[in-house]
């Protein structure tokens, strides 16, 4: 498919395919009152931070964390600070 579109897969390519169709819409934010951790890649080109930011505004208790080095998959492209910041929001 990358070959053919000439788009590259994780950014250019999911913006043109999927970016119109996925968006997060929740109804009923404050009802969701567990905490959340919210990850994003800084280079995401799927999940924008943006959008992501503005989730996590939205939930009563969320929490951002943004991986300045990371694009969409975080635990692979950051994984020990991944691993460090999951379980230290799961052992709270």
């Amino acid at each position: 498919m990358e070959k053919a579109s000439g788009l590259r897969y994780g950014g250019e390519l999911d913006a043109a395919t999927f970016r119109p169709f996925l968006q997060y819409r929740f109804a009923a934010h404050q009802r969701l009152t567990m905490p959340v951790l919210v990850i994003a890649g800084r280079h995401d080109g799927g999940a924008a931070s943006e959008g992501l930011r503005d989730l996590t505004r939205l939930l009563p208790n969320a929490r951002f964390l943004e991986y300045e080095g990371s694009g969409h998959f975080v635990y692979l492209d950051e994984p020990e600070r991944f691993a460090r910041d999951v379980t230290a929001f799961l052992t709270k």
